[in-house]
């Protein structure tokens, strides 16, 4: 134990050091070396240096930092944490849930299912571009899809995908409480095409008609071109 007496670094303490720099001053190798806490006198948690200047902080259960405002850590180059499991809560709930066995992530859940599992109510993605986004699903060797599970507690419920114009609803796709699929014309306020589940298919339910070989249909179908029917044609 060397404590300055006199210079630029008089009253500095050093441990393992005749020349503290700094008021306590610690100089060793390894975890028995340096500086250890310890409540009980036999188990003890050790600050060191590993010999390659790395700070180690070991603790002999959990590592605790608390704080009554921000706490913030910050290097100057990568910052990494290496552990089985990382878990951001604010002590009650999860927020964020890093699984380190299965390498996912839990957002509102800490036993995320897929390597990104978000749980929540209401809007619970949001991704935005300034211009041209774009999101792109690749599958390598085996087929890609987007799956929407609506119902999952045992009712009926509607599975949508909802497109807009600016702020402006235009267009829904998807299934209705009866399952049947709907593309669904917002402005006018009915389905353009609706196929029932396991049953017919219906066009234009609002009024409009439909064209054939022709962008600009006069009638509520329209065909420009030859036709053929195999079997009987009823006018009424």
């Amino acid at each position: 134990l060397i404590v300055k007496g006199s210079g630029a670094t008089a009253g500095n303490v050093g441990i393992g050091t005749t020349s503290p720099n700094n008021k306590l001053s610690v100089q060793g190798v390894g975890a028995t070396s340096q500086i250890g806490v310890s409540s009980d006198g036999s188990n003890w948690s050790n600050i060191y240096n590993d010999g390659s200047d790395n700070l180690i902080i070991n603790p002999v259960n959990d590592f605790i930092v608390t704080g009554s405002d921000d706490i913030k850590l910050q290097a100057g180059d990568d910052f990494e944490i290496i552990c089985d499991d990382l878990s951001i809560s604010n002590a009650s709930s999860n927020y964020v849930y890093f699984a380190g066995v299965t390498q996912r992530v839990g957002i509102g859940t800490n036993i995320p299912d897929t390597p990104l599992d978000i749980r929540g109510d209401g809007t619970l993605l949001t991704l935005s571009g300034t211009a041209n986004a774009i999101m792109k699903l690749y599958s390598n060797t085996d087929d890609a899809s987007i799956n929407i599970y609506a119902g999952t507690d045992g009712s009926v419920e509607t599975g949508y995908m909802k497109y807009y114009d600016n702020t402006s609803l235009k267009w829904t796709v998807g299934k209705d409480t009866g399952n049947d699929y709907i593309i669904y014309d917002e402005t006018r306020g009915a389905a353009a095409i609706e196929a029932k589940d396991n049953s017919d298919l219906l066009l234009m339910q609002g009024g409009g008609n439909v064209g054939i070989g022709t962008p600009s249909p006069n009638y509520h179908l329209h065909v420009v071109g030859n036709g053929m029917f195999t079997g009987g044609v009823t006018v009424g």
